[in-house]
């Protein structure tokens, strides 16, 4: 979590699955909060104690309730501590809450917009949605912003919305593992094209954090500044 002023933030964002810009979006001022989910590889704490976590909830409809509730938790823990920790009261902007899924967390974090007013918006990178069935069939009424690799990318969410809703692919060369902050080990021989990946993805979340959150109506990023973005679509 990162808080950057001692004013009250006017948005907070959650990051499932490997996180993305978290730097970046705490230095416009957002609380950035994350999850280790119980199938997280690994956990280290403050004491030096280390927790390695269970793969077999990944992916299960099990696991995907357990992250859903992960997240649920934290937003409630946000709004204890916005209403009553000495340090913490009133920096906490809960009735604004961004959700963001990479992969798997994807449909995570759809859900937990779906079904919890206080999320506003919701950020979906290379999103896949397995144990996500309800979330299809029932859509979004937050706005939603995809973004997805060149040689793939699953429509199906976007297909179900009817407005706010931005999807559009990055030009290959593009894996998977290059929408985290890892980009540059899932792909050490093409560092300029992970910081390519990293510029788009970067840009236009903080965009759409903008105008979904703090209200700022500023200009979209122009296509033409942005040449591997394609397939744009936006309703």
């Amino acid at each position: 979590m990162a808080e950057t002023s001692g004013k009250k933030s006017s948005g907070l964002g959650f990051y499932l699955g490997k996180r993305f810009s978290v730097e970046i979006q705490a230095s416009h001022g957002y609380v950035v909060v994350t999850a280790d989910p119980i199938d997280s590889y690994g956990t280290a704490f403050p004491d030096g104690s280390y927790l390695h976590g269970d793969g077999s909830q990944c992916p299960t409809d099990a696991g995907f309730q357990d992250r859903v509730k992960d997240l649920r938790f934290l937003i409630n823990l946000m709004a204890e501590l916005n209403a009553n920790d000495t340090f913490f009261t009133s920096r906490f902007d809960v009735g604004n809450v961004a959700t963001m899924g990479f992969s798997w967390g994807g449909g995570v974090a759809g859900e937990v917009a779906r079904t919890d007013a206080r999320c506003r918006a919701v950020i979906i990178l290379e999103g896949y949605w397995q144990n996500a069935g309800t979330l299809l069939a029932s859509g979004l009424r937050q706005p939603c912003l995809s973004i997805y690799q060149g040689g793939a990318g699953d429509s199906s969410l976007f297909r179900k919305l009817t407005q706010d809703a931005i999807w559009f692919q990055i030009r290959g060369p593009t894996m998977h593992d290059q929408f985290s902050d890892y980009y540059w080990l899932a792909a050490p021989d093409d560092l300029d094209g992970g910081r390519e990946i990293a510029r788009t993805i970067s840009d236009y979340t903080l965009w759409f954090l903008n105008k979904y959150l703090k209200g700022i109506d500023h200009p979209m990023p122009a296509l033409e500044d942005y040449p591997r973005i394609m397939n744009f679509k936006q309703k």
